[in-house]
């Protein structure tokens, strides 16, 4: 079908168009309506399926029929215009066909003559499509599309939430891999390895190396693909992650050939390599072969970086080692202001994973209690966290994408750091604000001859010693040297304002006994206050 877009200001004329002409019977599908040409152009640019017909009012406001025809022919030159004119607007008309016009019909709209029109055009465009399709470029994207639609369906067919039906299933393999309409088959999924040295973000953990996409993982990849397509019933794809994923015959040996890729991959991509090989299987369960691969290839946390491990080989039976309240500890180490302790249980606790490994499950389960530790430590210290942190808290996100226990190491106590760097940041700040309050209150009091350390932390609502304590630490000043500093720049304010009455000033800045105030006025400004002049 012809992709076809109207472009008229007149609703009642788009309307009419497409109700009285039979579209689809003629061999066109409307496929967008545009009442000017710059809600048109944008159409253009957003249609999923390019353009090919555009019937185009000429007098339109915004951007009139014939600017429309000139900028989408520079962006789509492959798009036939039909122009829709008056006979006031036949001026334009040759203006129309200098932009390439596959025609005009004029208005009022005879239908008859459009449908003739429309198959005129509809002529000319399959003509056009029959020489590209004749075209290498045309053959290379054919060829695109057919690898997209081969690697769709072998991913549909490994996901187990796909609901592939039996015939879709069958259909589907005697177009892609007829070589596995029947028979027994292995998967495989190989995935280069993240170097050592890579590290995150502690407040979100990276995507996965190959996911970043660096030009050594690129290299590796297309040096396995090409090993592994040299080889006979055999297929292959790239997963959702960016790792290759091999459908072969159980009768053909790969591993020799893997084994002597993933060496020059090593040295010739400079980069690591782990493949994991499922159980043998058929194409009604490939989903579960594909799940078999990835937990393989996911071992390389036990077993090493830059290996082949088979399903077969896992520890089928193995006995978890207790974390003895690991949790509770790490929390009270923050809590006690030691988190160099906590790192350090963290890292006898990795120790002890990659001194005996057993399976990927107890290294899951290791992330869990530590991400689970960061997860309430958090709340408990009231830390917001953005959504992109509080979903890098994930244990099994976490692991699949760090992907070895250093690096996991690394990145949790990163993470520790950080939010104890936060929280006791938060502590200062609270801090600082309560000292602010106090601030406040003393410098709307500071009259009140009754105004002290007590009375203020009893209004304040807060113990007396640690608010002397803080308010030192914060200010610099004791809270007396506070109230006094406050009480002496309002009596300066007084004498300078021209009162002279001593009792008066003293009555104004808290002091029942003027003789005090002036022995407090002459120690803080080195004169008495009957003496002070500006």
């Amino acid at each position: 079908m012809i992709q076809t877009m109207i472009i008229d200001d007149e609703y009642l004329i788009r309307e009419r168009l497409k109700q009285f002409v039979e579209w689809e019977q003629l061999g066109f599908e409307l496929a967008g309506e545009a009442e000017d040409g710059e809600e048109a152009l944008g159409l253009l640019e957003e249609a999923a399926i390019p353009m090919q017909l555009a019937l185009v009012d000429i007098n339109m406001p915004m951007i009139d029929g014939l600017e429309f025809a000139r900028r989408a022919k520079e962006i789509h030159p492959g798009l036939h215009i039909i122009f829709l004119t008056g006979y006031s607007d036949f001026d334009y008309v040759k203006t129309a066909l200098r932009l390439g016009a596959a025609n005009y019909i004029l208005k009022p709209i005879d239908m008859d003559e459009l449908a003739e029109t429309l198959i005129k055009v509809r002529t000319t465009i399959r003509e056009e499509e029959l020489k590209l399709s004749h075209s290498t470029a045309l053959a290379e994207e054919l060829i695109v599309a057919y690898d997209s639609s081969r690697s769709s369906f072998i991913m549909r067919l490994l996901d187990s939430s796909a609901s592939m039906q039996e015939l879709e299933r069958k259909e589907g393999l005697n177009r892609y891999c007829p070589q596995f309409s029947e028979g027994a088959l292995i998967i495989a999924v190989a995935s280069v390895d993240r170097p050592s040295e890579v590290n995150g973000d502690p407040d979100r953990y990276p995507s996965s190396y190959a996911e970043q996409v660096p030009e050594q993982a690129k290299d590796g990849l297309a040096i396995l693909a090409e090993v592994i397509q040299s080889q006979q019933k055999t297929e292959i794809c790239y997963d959702s992650s960016g790792r290759l994923v091999v459908l072969a015959s159980p009768e053909i040996l790969l591993e020799e050939a893997w084994s002597k890729a993933v060496e020059r991959i090593q040295s010739t991509a400079g980069v690591l390599m782990t493949v994991g090989i499922s159980s043998d299987c058929s194409t009604a369960d490939a989903d579960r072969g594909y799940q078999e691969a990835v937990l393989a290839m996911r071992h390389k946390a036990v077993f090493g970086r830059g290996r082949i491990i088979k399903y077969d080989e896992l520890p089928t039976e193995w006995k978890p080692f207790q974390l003895g309240g690991i949790r509770e500890q790490l929390l009270i180490d923050l809590r006690l202001g030691n988190p160099e302790d906590a790192a350090g249980r963290i890292h006898e606790l990795f120790s002890r994973f990659t001194a005996n490994p057993t399976h990927i499950d107890q290294l899951y389960y290791m992330v869990y209690e530590l991400t689970a530790m960061l997860n309430v430590y958090a709340e408990e210290q009231q830390i917001e966290m953005t959504e992109d942190e509080a979903a890098a808290l994930n244990a099994a996100a976490a692991v699949d994408h760090l992907e070895m226990p250093d690096q996991i190491e690394v990145w949790i106590n990163a993470r520790l750091m950080s939010l104890y760097a936060r929280s006791e940041s938060q502590k200062k700040s609270s801090s600082a604000r309560l000292v602010e309050t106090a601030k406040a209150y003393i410098d709307a009091n500071y009259s009140n001859a009754e105004l002290d350390l007590p009375a203020i932390s009893q209004n304040l609502h807060i113990n007396a010693n640690y608010l002397s304590r803080i308010f030192k630490t914060e200010s610099g000043l004791s809270v007396t040297e506070y109230v006094t500093l406050c009480r002496m720049n309002r009596a300066k304010e007084l004498l300078i304002s021209g009162y002279r009455n001593v009792e008066y000033i003293a009555a104004q800045t808290g002091y029942a006994d003027p003789h005090y105030f002036s022995k407090c006025f002459k120690k803080h400004y080195r004169v008495p206050p009957s003496k002070f002049s500006v």
